[in-house]
């Protein structure tokens, strides 16, 4: 999983990505449960063929502000350049993968 250190960087995944899913899996060193349920988010990724990133909130601030995330874990895909789903919290691979799909929860 690649890891992002601002904004600029998430634009460039996004815009390297397409038409493709970007992932982009928000998390803190600080915070255990995340950093556990991590690999899920790795393996739905993988599982589903799309781009995975991994950003800290205390390194990327201005980039979590940016799209609501307010609490960690939080996962965000983005679809043609958009931000098609977000949550917050520890989901599973499975939840992950429907997310991915753009199945409702």
């Amino acid at each position: 999983m690649d890891k992002l250190s601002d904004d600029k960087t998430l634009s460039d995944y996004i815009a390297l990505t397409g038409e493709n899913v970007l992932v982009c899996y928000f998390n803190a060193d600080w915070n255990r449960p995340g950093i556990t349920a991590a690999p899920d988010a790795e393996s739905a990724a993988a599982a589903e063929s799309v781009r995975i990133v991994e950003a800290s909130v205390d390194d990327c601030r201005d980039v979590a502000a940016k799209y609501g995330v307010t609490g960690v874990p939080a996962t965000l895909v983005f679809k043609n350049g958009r931000l098609v789903a977000k949550e917050i919290g520890v989901r599973s691979s499975e939840r992950i993968r429907k997310l991915i799909q753009g199945e409702p929860e």
